[in-house]
């Protein structure tokens, strides 16, 4: 039975590459065969948001994290959100504005996944298999990015960040509209 595992990019990872679960470590090229998108998948996907954030906890459930999830599995565990999140130091005499941007594009994957030569022909020794190609492959990439900072304006006191918040409201739209504009318009020029 094959199990899959959804774990966070990492550099060295592609198409066929051995990994070892357990560090995350990518390993040698086990699994040849042609990879592509799925069939009548949606293209590609961008959002684009502004919000206030009132507190540390808001900004992890706005980055879709928590800290239970930061424990994670193996070296999966390490996440640049959850860091971030951390770094931010949310404040409520402060005004904090977390802008997002996410752009996904369609799944590519190995269509009929099929050891590699010099794979197969260690394939009959398991532990020596392992050490050079780990115990999982690089199936598929999920593709996209993601863009996020957090605009801190400092306020003499919460009631102070709440009245600048109240003059910015309407302008959050403004700005989240134009920006919507140029990254479509970005999209259509980059596919």
């Amino acid at each position: 039975m094959l199990t899959q595992v959804t774990v966070p990019y990492s550099p060295g990872y592609d198409y066929g590459k051995g990994v070892d679960l357990a560090t995350g470590s990518p390993m040698g090229h086990v699994v040849d065969g042609a990879f592509s998108g799925v069939d009548d998948a949606m293209g590609s996907i961008s959002s684009f948001d502004i919000r206030r954030i009132h507190t540390t906890a808001e900004l992890e459930k706005s980055l879709s994290i928590n800290v239970e999830a930061s424990g994670g599995c193996g070296c999966f565990s390490a996440s640049g959100r959850f860091d971030f999140a951390q770094s931010s130091k949310i404040q409520s005499s402060s005004l904090f504005l977390l802008i997002s941007a996410k752009v996904t594009l369609p799944f590519h994957g190995i269509d009929e996944p099929k050891l590699s030569g010099s794979a197969a022909a260690i394939s009959s020794n398991p532990e020596l298999f392992q050490s050079r190609y780990g115990n999982m492959f690089v199936n598929g990439v999920g593709r996209g990015g993601m863009f996020l900072a957090v605009l801190q304006m400092d306020t003499a006191s919460s009631e102070e960040a709440q009245a600048v918040s109240m003059e910015l409201s309407g302008s959050y739209g403004l700005f989240s509209a134009d920006a919507k504009m140029k990254m479509e318009s970005m999209q259509r020029h980059f596919p």
